[in-house]
């Protein structure tokens, strides 16, 4: 259990910080869709190692990451709705 713990801990830190680092070089927008999944999909494998080590000062960092996330997701849903739809 401990490898895969550290394997998706690791995973998670290589896709927050490609999302970084793709939207400091303006490859992705930081608002973006595809930003933001990486960043929620990293955050939660982080989370995972974090609460597993019972590290819950980076868990509770990695929560905070996850729901910026979401609420940038959740605003882009909205940007595509259409106009006769509730957002």
């Amino acid at each position: 259990m401990n490898v895969i713990v550290e394997v998706l801990g690791w995973s998670g830190a290589v896709l927050v910080i490609g999302a970084y680092l793709l939207s400091t070089r303006d490859i992705w927008p930081a608002s973006g869709t595809k930003s933001a999944v990486v960043n929620v999909v990293g955050a939660a494998l982080l989370t995972t190692n974090a609460w597993y080590h019972r590290a819950f000062p980076s868990a509770a960092l990695n929560v905070v990451w996850i729901a910026i996330g979401a609420a940038t997701l959740a605003r882009a849903a909205g940007r595509n709705a259409s106009p006769g739809e509730s957002t």
